[in-house]
């Protein structure tokens, strides 16, 4: 029978296994498992040799170029010690230009596109997903199948560069770790009961060996074969995986058991993640709990901040929620910074590299940033971690003079705010109401009043009432407002507005002819809304507010601001209409840059790599003896270059200037997903980056608001199918 402790185990066993099972994607969907080119982005090279590429890429460090239909056939060769099958010394030659079933102008926005989508990874996620796979796997899902599915072997981590925008790509190894296909190897032992040889070190590796050991163990599944001679460019992500592989509990030491951990324990449900809750709740005044424990507050926290760093320093685990702009990276800086300055160490990652970069950055502001190790994906090799623990051992402490009178007046203001949080939550006379609560029933009054001159509530001796009276009176404005509303709202009377006091006979005639003239009118509206009905091909108006709104669908297709070439009824205007704005608005975003900064620039500046040259200038720029640095000065130098007039440009010019440069460049990149949409959508009107924004905008939003009113009834249903410019002109 079973122990308590022995079912708590079973039980966090079985939860952890749920969760695993969901990081692992061995669907059809994983390109890992079911490799497809993609429509716009990878490559895949005709007449490539995996050994080669693998010899010129990794053996040598050599770029590869790529080579279009309309190429010429001028060879690019890399002469290559190899040995025969004699063992006798030979020189072997080795292409290093890919070829491609592309034109040139197709080649080109591949790799535009691929280099794009590889920079987007690697800024927002801190990993490099781009990869040249060497070698597939055909595989079935089982004997019955007959479609056969496509799985990399060799996955070699690459990166596209080029020196200017006028050159060509070329392809590079990036010094990663080269691996197998894990995703693979994990479906094949758990669905076909085949265990794929493990590679061996780069230096040891020679590829048709490992491909034919492949070979050989799949070689007992009907259909299985390995394609030597396959060699891509695409898009993988292991990093689910990875994760799945971390959480097994046979991989963690005896010592240190994986299913030991009180945290896993929290937080898959078994345990209790909050403890006891926080210690503090809003009723408690921070600053009598910041006297006991004085955190290290770095930028600045308000309470519900502040409870969290209490709460921290308690030891206490929890999860922090709230939406963008609420405070959190902050209140991690100030968690980091109580850490270190009680002698800890911290371990703060992220999916998201945009997170990492916001919170290291603010504390480089606060000066704590040589505390912290960068362990980015993309930040990991050797070179650049001895050249970060070489920075930082560099670094002296700063001397910081105590400022007795500044924390004087500190205490003094803190004071007089927790006097005045105490004045206004305190009683007003005997209503038990406070200043607080007084202001919350005051301020929907203020609202509802605002178009009213309101009356004076200068209502004498109102602050001696006790709570009976205010009840009392609240009853009696009840009663008032139950009878109001039996007699109606006098402003909704059939007779409400009108001055006459009395009624004469003479006053029939009036009335009368008014009545004529309001019949002949309503007349001419019915005329003039079957002739617009027609018109517009739309049922005729019968009711008023039908008129009305076959006046508004005509109106709305006068208004409309040259549609030609537009299909104002695509279902993309709906489902990605938050992506279209986004885009639009950061083309407009692109033109003020550009126009701010061209006539400042030389051409050759926007399409420069200024990420190094920005770091240099922010983590130099703050230091006293930057005019010392060589590293100040040559960034200084390299800035000067981007600019028509070097002598104008300053180093906060340098800065503005990179700033605006990186911003355009994330602008355009963020261009590749939304163009083909836009281009579907706005036709000739779409010319990329050299696109009339105002124009394109003005069409946006009249489709949007025609679509927004036809779906409130404001507008007739036809005008969707009515909205394009050559029915108005053939009209």
């Amino acid at each position: 029978m079973n122990t308590p402790s022995e079912k708590k185990r079973e039980g966090l066993a079985a939860a952890l296994d749920a969760v695993r099972k969901e990081l692992l994607d061995l669907g059809l969907r994983n390109p890992l498992l079911n490799y497809r080119a993609l429509k716009s982005r990878g490559l895949e090279f005709n007449g490539a040799r995996g050994a080669d590429v693998y010899q010129v890429l990794v053996g040598t460090g050599e770029h590869f170029s790529f080579r279009s239909l309309e190429d010429g056939q001028d060879r690019q060769r890399l002469l290559m010690p190899s040995r025969s099958d004699s063992e006798e010394r030979t020189v072997k030659s080795i292409e290093t230009v890919l070829n491609t079933a592309l034109t040139a102008k197709q080649l080109e926005a591949r790799l535009l596109a691929t280099y794009y989508a590889a920079r987007t990874s690697l800024e927002e996620q801190g990993v490099n997903t781009l990869f040249v796979a060497i070698g597939m796997l055909r595989w079935l899902e089982d004997d019955s199948s007959e479609e056969a599915h496509r799985a990399p072997l060799i996955l070699i981590p690459v990166e596209l560069e080029r020196a200017s925008a006028r050159e060509r790509f070329r392809m590079k190894y990036n010094g990663d770790e080269i691996g197998t296909n894990v995703s693979l190897a994990e479906l094949v032992k758990q669905s076909f009961s085949i265990r794929l040889p493990e590679i061996p070190e780069i230096e040891d590796l020679d590829v048709a060996d490992y491909l034919e050991a492949v070979a050989e163990e799949v070689s007992g599944q009907r259909g299985w074969s390995v394609d030597r001679e396959s060699v891509v460019l695409g898009f993988f992500s292991f990093s689910k995986f990875l994760m799945y592989r971390d959480l097994d509990p046979s991989t963690w030491p005896e010592e240190k058991p994986l299913l030991a951990q009180d945290l896993l324990n929290n937080l898959l449900g078994i345990g209790n993640l909050g403890g006891n809750g926080s210690a503090y709740n809003e009723a408690d005044f921070v600053d009598d709990h910041l006297a006991k424990t004085s955190p290290q507050q770095v930028v600045d926290a308000d309470s519900s901040q502040t409870i969290a760093l209490l709460d921290v320093a308690a030891g206490h685990n929890m999860v922090i929620q709230g939406p963008p702009g609420t405070g959190k990276s902050q209140t991690i800086v100030n968690a980091i910074a109580e850490a270190l300055g009680s002698g800890k160490r911290v371990l703060f990652v992220s999916e998201k590299m945009a997170a990492l970069d916001v919170v290291k950055r603010r504390l480089d502001h606060v000066g704590l940033g040589p505390a912290c190790l960068e362990l980015h994906s993309n930040k990991t090799n050797k070179k650049a971690v001895i050249e970060e623990l070489k920075r930082t051992m560099q670094v002296r402490p700063p001397q910081t003079p105590r400022a007795e009178s500044e924390l004087a007046a500190l205490d003094e203001t803190r004071r007089r705010l927790n006097e005045y949080c105490q004045a206004v939550n305190l009683p007003v006379g005997k209503s038990g109401e406070t200043p607080c609560s007084l202001y919350g029933r005051l301020l929907p009054l203020q609202s509802r009043l605002a178009q009213l001159v309101p009356p004076s509530l200068d209502i004498a001796g109102c602050t001696d009432w006790t709570e009976t009276e205010l009840q009392r009176k609240r009853a009696a404005i009840s009663t008032l407002q139950s009878r109001v509303g039996r007699c109606g709202v006098p402003s909704e009377h059939l007779f409400w507005g009108s001055r006459l006091r009395f009624f004469l006979p003479t006053h029939a005639d009036r009335i009368q002819r008014a009545l004529s003239r309001g019949a002949e009118s309503a007349c001419k509206l019915s005329v003039a809304g079957e002739a617009l009905s027609a018109f517009l091909g739309i049922p005729a108006p019968i009711r008023l507010e039908e008129a009305v709104v076959t006046d508004a669908t005509g109106r709305a297709l006068v208004a409309n601001p040259q549609l030609a070439g537009i299909d104002s009824s695509a279902p993309e205007w709906a489902l990605r209409a938050g992506d279209i704005r986004q885009a639009l608005m950061a083309g407009q975003r692109l033109r003020e840059i550009h126009i701010s900064w061209d006539e400042r620039l030389v051409e050759s500046a926007w399409h420069a790599d200024l990420d190094a040259l920005h770091r240099d200038l922010e983590e130099t720029s703050r230091r006293w003896w930057r005019f010392l640095s060589s590293r100040w000065r040559s960034a200084i130098r390299r800035g000067k270059a981007l600019f028509r007039d070097s002598a104008k440009a300053t180093a906060l010019e340098i800065m503005r200037a990179s700033d605006a440069i990186l911003e355009s460049v994330r602008i355009r990149a963020s261009f590749v997903a939304v163009a083909p949409t836009l281009d579907s959508l706005f036709g000739g009107e779409w010319r990329s980056e050299n696109s009339d924004w105002d124009r394109l905008l003005s069409q946006f939003e009249w489709v949007q608001s025609t679509a927004d009113a036809v779906r409130k009834e404001a507008l007739h249903r036809g005008v969707s199918t009515k909205s394009d410019a050559s029915w108005i002109e053939e009209k």
